[in-house]
């Protein structure tokens, strides 16, 4: 959705943004949570407190997964 959206000339904003990189923090992706980033950074649209809480929230997850642990 997020393509099309750009295909159809939608520009996406901090909103979007944010929806994005929380869907790729919450599928353990955060390869592409930081392509996002790096895009909404290109586009001048701001990262605030939620895109920062987001990627540190992966971060967390992705650091606990390399080193064994696991929340219950």
């Amino acid at each position: 959705m997020f393509n099309l959206m750009k295909r159809c000339e939608l520009k996406p904003n901090d909103v979007t943004y944010n929806s994005m990189i929380d869907a790729c923090v919450r599928c353990n992706n955060m390869k592409s949570a930081w392509a996002l980033l790096s895009e909404m950074k290109n586009f001048n649209i701001i990262p605030d407190n939620f895109t920062y809480s987001t990627l540190i929230k992966g971060i967390k997850a992705e650091n606990q997964s390399q080193s064994g642990i696991t929340n219950k």
